[in-house]
């Protein structure tokens, strides 16, 4: 839980906002756990099918695979363990995962964005220049460490400057459990808070809307080939183009409220005065994290190859279950049937047996 949080649960208390009540906290519960269960089961299937398919390992699909990691580690331990913070307003983990949580939600948000921006460059490339081989495979892994690092860099405070207060509960006599930073009410916190939605969203969005808008020119308008392997590989550039554009499309959407908020949080703090300001806020949060189990449904509907491998691996899966539901069911027949199943074995044992001796007369 961050300062965020708590500043609803403080004025919840003070100015009287909006209480949650046990269906909305059960209605909570299930939204948030059906995303991060997506998001776990999809992305870890985008990143198993790229290990294991020669012919996904490709550069363009090296940085889905980025993608897929960093919403993975969203929906392994932001989803999870934030929401259950929030609607709970305490911190019932551990410490220490008090500090990795916000932690692990910035990075991954910072990788998502800056990974975004990498495959638009590879895209004109690819378009523009008219380069057929894109990125070689060995600078996009350097490019994608260079990118975790700065990562992660961006988001050592939030993993330093949590912790968990306990806060008295007059209304029970009781400590209440919170975390958040140590410097909430300091300038340069505040200022870090905003600069960082700045340079995480804001600012590549231009960045990406501007080198899309030069490459949708490039592609749409460019006269038409009349070479059938120039325009297969066309077709294939915009399907690719496409699929990124759709990818970019869900992550500004999903994405664009809960920033606002953050802004808004930092330089009007009354904005958490409204009545209804925290049902906002978990509205903008779950639209937020529920970006992290969009994008391997993009994937499978836009990239054939991806499809593919998905169905390939359904099959594998439901063939494996019937087989092992087969072997259960034969396993599980009562005593009985077997030895009524041995009876009439040797039941006709013995009439095989006898006509044989006839036929020997």
């Amino acid at each position: 839980m961050d300062e965020h949080m708590v500043n609803e649960s403080i004025a919840a208390q003070e100015v009287g906002l909006h209480e949650l009540g046990t269906v909305e906290l059960v209605i909570w519960f299930v939204l948030y756990a059906l995303i991060a269960f997506l998001s776990i089961t999809g992305n870890t299937l985008v990143i198993y099918v790229f290990f294991a398919s020669t012919r996904l390992q490709t550069v363009t699909n090296l940085l889905i695979v980025n993608l897929a990691v960093a919403d993975l580690m969203t929906g392994m331990l932001a989803i999870p363990f934030k929401f259950q913070a929030a609607l709970l307003q305490r911190w019932f983990l551990p410490a220490v995962m008090c500090s990795v949580v916000p932690f692990i939600e910035t990075v991954s948000l910072s990788v998502s964005v800056f990974t975004l921006i990498l495959s638009s460059v590879d895209r004109f490339r690819a378009v523009v220049t008219a380069s057929r081989s894109n990125m070689r495979k060995r600078a996009i892994r350097l490019w994608v460490l260079l990118i975790w690092t700065i990562s992660i860099a961006c988001s050592v405070p939030y993993g330093v400057d949590h912790m968990v207060y306990e806060f008295d509960d007059p209304t029970t006599n009781s400590t209440v459990p919170m975390c958040l930073p140590k410097h909430s009410e300091e300038t340069w916190w505040k200022a870090y808070n905003v600069y960082l939605t700045i340079i995480q969203y804001f600012v590549p969005l231009v960045i990406i809307d501007f080198i899309y808008c030069i490459i949708a020119y490039n592609v749409w308008l460019t006269p038409p080939i009349r070479s059938q392997y120039d325009r297969k590989f066309e077709r294939s550039k915009r399907t690719v183009i496409k699929m990124l554009v759709m990818i970019v499309v869900a992550f500004t959407f999903c994405w664009l409220p809960y920033e606002i908020y953050l802004v808004l949080n930092e330089v009007w703090p009354q904005v958490n005065e409204y009545y209804y300001i925290n049902v906002i806020f978990f509205c903008a949060h779950w639209l937020a994290m529920s970006n992290s189990c969009l994008n391997p449904i993009i994937y499978g509907l836009y990239n054939k190859k991806f499809q593919r491998e998905y169905l390939r691996v359904f099959y594998k899966c439901f063939r494996r279950s019937a087989k092992l539901k087969r072997e259960s069911e034969m396993d599980s027949q009562p005593s009985e049937r077997r030895a009524q199943w041995d009876r009439t074995s040797r039941c006709h044992f013995y009439i095989f047996n006898e006509l044989g001796k006839v036929e020997g007369q």
